[in-house]
């Protein structure tokens, strides 16, 4: 120890360093020691005493602190312009630069800044929760870098400290080491107080940073392992389902921790004032864990774990039932003593009681499915003797009467596996599923699927024909009550069972005789009220309602019916969500098939429900919509297929669709043959358009060819010209259309008449151009072999009367001029016609 003292009294003496900076400081190569050299182990250190290894940590400590004084004094670890930063950071600095500044340190040289690491602990256990996070936050990322080594740390009384050959650099080093375990050991207390936090985003960062230091590093992993199982009993659901799925990622992470854990997870759900929320979550995350064939021991403790649990559970049951009933009596005691207002206020708080009852009830079916889920998954993997589980099937027992039915089935489930390998279905276990199918809760259970394939099972195996017979006649009369998919995978189930047991052939297709009603015969006869089916005489009864089921509405049940009738074995494997209702609509509404569920954390299949492969087994998918394999009945090749081609289920899609698709081709054929007819009146109307068109050119041209204008009523649309006849003289000695001559007086009556007549004349010219060519010749032909009449005696005449239409000579006499009726002309004429008219 003298020798110890004058090492320390030269310390301050030595100028050079013993260790250089470096961020790694598990990894700096020491001088090696003669009983180990790498160093890994702890050597015999028990030769010295207390005080001796006192004196060593001492001199190691005043040897580490020596050690940061001169690495901070050292102007060749750091130049002048960066000491000045790191200072005016640390003092002036915002809380951010100066946590930023403290990490640089500390990453550069661990070893060398021992006092930077104690300013940034005491800035984390500062009350603010913000710098405390940002702090651990730091703390945290250093201790992943650079600080923590891929080891347990060692304490300084750990290591090989007899040995001859330890130096300075060793006890440095061991020192340091010895100060980073207390550290870190602090820091994890930290993290602790904050896991209680009253904000919930707190505890949920302090949850992921534990999780984070338990996965990278395995220093103080069973007080990090702990502080995260205890998070499973959190009050808010997110935090327990948080911790849940970070222990669940430990497991796909150090797959060999699994016992640890489980046996963390046992004393935390086993705990006398365990509340029932870590209980339940525990369950859960127990129930995923991944077991194989090497996990054997895993197995048989979380089948202790959930016996246990349940004994635990039925023992308050229980009690409770028993507090129950003595607070009947005493309240039937009572009810007579208290008065009406009493009586009310009690009647209150007794419902107040019962609706407590009902939520714990439903807290405690949740926890029960939950273990038996558990069972069920752990028992294939154990390696324990069926005694054991032979004293527990009383519980199980119990647990079908007490709780729900999905509850129930998985308990029967669970006893069937266990009675099975005993190669030995007790009579218990049949009347107890005898029981089940009465059960009116069956009809809305969600496990169908699971129920009919633990029937099939019990009674494939099932040496008495007579009980299978008991229960195939008690499972088609409840049919009755039930909706299509539970009847589609009952039929098939009867038909695997009748190819597994051919004589059931005849119990279905014989008839009963009621004629014989003898004492000895009606005590004979078949009773479906026997508690037992092998004592119920199924045997004297045959399968009539089968009968009914031929004939009913969904025709997939009606082939099923018909084929088990027949003697025929149905081949189609029934997946039960193919006859409900939800998926014809997904049918019908052409709804495209979901892409394949994969489950979180890397796809891993083993967690994924396997589809039954064994005859007679039916599949019930939870997922909606229409399968991948499945065509849409909306597409040509479904419509192309032939009828007899089609599932029966389908047979209404094929025939809608076909119908609907000769309804289309009808109406396209109408329209086309609509557009067609329109075309044809189009092109008739045009080639009559083109017609009139080309009569009135020829018409211009005829008018184009004459040496004088004639009057617009040869055309058929324009008004009469009044200019062009004023010109006009078509006086001639050939006609005899030639009025006399007359007195003035005579002339004035004349013209008197003719204002009178004028109006008349054009009415008749308005009535003539609107009709036909036909007519117009024949009223011209008349006009002619009347002769010329007077204005009093000239209707169906077309006469000009109008002074404008007179053409008068310029001799004394003062002569009328004979009226031209110009309608006698030829509606098509030539020039000669026309001139030899004029002349």
């Amino acid at each position: 120890m003298a020798k110890d003292r004058k090492e320390k009294n030269k310390l301050n003496g030595k100028s050079k360093q013993y260790i250089n900076p470096t961020r790694l400081w598990h990894d700096i190569e020491l001088p090696p020691l003669s009983n180990n050299s790498n160093n890994s182990n702890s050597s015999p250190s028990k030769k010295l005493s207390d005080d001796q290894i006192s004196i060593k940590f001492e001199l190691a400590k005043e040897l580490l602190k020596t050690e940061n004084d001169k690495y901070t004094t050292n102007s060749s670890t750091h130049s002048a312009s960066d000491r000045n930063f790191y200072a005016t950071m640390l003092k002036s600095g915002t809380m951010k630069d100066k946590l930023s500044t403290l990490s640089v340190l500390v990453d550069e040289s661990p070893l060398h800044a021992v006092q930077a690491l104690e300013t940034l602990m005491g800035t984390a256990k500062k009350k603010s929760r913000n710098i405390s996070m940002q702090a651990i936050e730091n703390i945290m990322n250093l201790m992943l870098d650079s600080i923590l080594p891929n080891r347990k740390l060692k304490y300084f009384r750990d290591q090989p400290l007899n040995d001859p050959k330890v130096t300075n650099e060793h006890l440095i080093v061991w020192a340091f080491e010895d100060f980073i375990k207390n550290y870190y050991y602090d820091f994890i207390r930290v993290i602790e107080m904050l896991s209680h936090d009253v904000l919930m985003h707190v505890r949920q960062k302090t949850i992921m940073i534990i999780f984070t230091l338990f996965k990278e590093k395995p220093e103080q992993e069973q007080n990090l392992l702990k502080l995260l199982v205890n998070k499973l009993g959190d009050k808010e659901r997110k935090v327990t389902s948080k911790a849940s799925y970070l222990i669940n990622q430990i497991f796909m992470v150090h797959p060999l921790m699994k016992f640890h854990i489980v046996r963390e997870i046992e004393q935390l759900i086993l705990l006398p004032n365990a509340n029932e929320r870590s209980q339940y979550y525990g369950i859960i995350t127990l129930n995923q864990i991944i077991l194989s064939k090497q996990d054997a021991k895993v197995a048989n403790k979380l089948i202790d774990i959930y016996f246990v649990l349940f004994t635990k559970l039925l023992e308050l049951k229980d009690k409770e039932i028993k507090k129950d009933k003595n607070n009947k009596k005493d309240f039937t005691k009572s009810r007579f003593k208290i008065t009406k207002s009493r009586s009310r206020i009690k009647s209150k708080s007794k419902k107040k009681v019962n609706n407590k009852i009902e939520i714990d009830d439903a807290a405690n079916s949740k926890l029960v499915a939950a273990l038996l889920t558990g069972v069920n998954r752990a028992y294939k993997f154990t390696q324990v003797d069926h005694s054991v589980f032979e004293t527990h099937l009383n519980i199980l027992y119990r647990i079908t009467y007490i709780g729900t039915f999905n509850i129930s089935i998985q308990a029967l489930m669970l006893i069937y596996q266990v009675s099975f390998n005993k190669e030995s279905l007790s009579d218990r276990f049949y009347r107890a599923l005898y029981q089940s199918l009465l059960d009116p809760r069956l009809v809305t259970s969600s496990k169908h699927a699971m129920y009919l394939n633990l029937l099939f099972k019990s009674l494939k195996n099932d040496s008495l024909i007579v009980r299978t017979e008991a229960f195939i006649k008690r499972l088609i009369q409840i049919c009755g009550h039930h909706f299509p998919p539970f009847i589609c995978g009952a039929l098939y189930l009867i038909s695997a069972l009748v190819q597994k047991h051919p004589s059931l052939h005849h119990f279905i297709t014989k008839s009963e005789d009621h004629d014989d009603n003898s004492s000895e015969e009606n005590s004979q006869k078949y009773d479906g009220r026997k508690r037992d089916p092998q004592y119920s005489h199924a045997d004297r009864s045959s399968l009539w309602e089968l009968s009914i089921f031929a004939n009913h509405f969904h025709p997939t049940i009606s082939l099923y019916a018909k084929q088990i009738l027949e003697n025929k074995s149905i081949e189609t494997q029934p997946e039960l969500h193919n006859h409900t209702l939800s998926h014809f609509l997904d049918r019908f509404v052409y709804r495209n098939p979901k892409k394949r569920d994969r489950i979180k954390g890397g796809g891993n299949v083993l967690l994924q429900p396997t589809i039954a492969t064994e005859p007679g087994m039916v599949i019930m998918k939870r997922s909606t919509g229409i399968s991948p394999d499945e065509i849409n009945v909306n597409s040509k090749e479904f419509w192309g297929k032939k009828l007899e081609d089609i599932p029966v289920d389908q047979v209404f899609f094929h025939k809608y669709f076909t119908q609907k698709q000769s309804s289309e081709k009808n109406e396209k054929n109408e329209k086309s043959k609509k557009k067609k007819k329109k075309r044809t009146d189009d092109i008739d109307n045009f080639i009559d358009q083109e017609d009139e068109d080309e009569e009135k050119e020829i018409w211009k041209a005829m008018k184009a060819t004459l040496p004088i204008k004639l009057d617009s009523d040869l055309d058929d649309d324009d008004e009469d010209s009044e200019d062009d006849l004023e010109n006009l003289d078509f006086s001639s000695d050939d006609e005899e259309e030639v009025y006399e001559e007359k007195g003035e007086g005579d002339e004035i009556d004349e013209e008197e008449e003719g204002e009178d007549e004028d109006e008349d004349e054009d009415e008749d010219e308005k009535m003539e151009m609107e009709d036909d060519d036909d007519e117009e010749e024949e009223e011209e032909e008349e006009e002619e072999d009347e002769g010329v009449t007077t204005g009093d005696d000239n209707d169906g005449f077309d006469f000009m009367e109008d002074e404008k239409d007179i053409i008068s000579s310029s001799d004394d006499d003062k002569r009328i001029r004979k009226k031209v009726k110009l309608k006698h002309l030829p509606t098509f004429a030539s020039y000669e016609d026309i001139a030899a008219l004029i002349h």
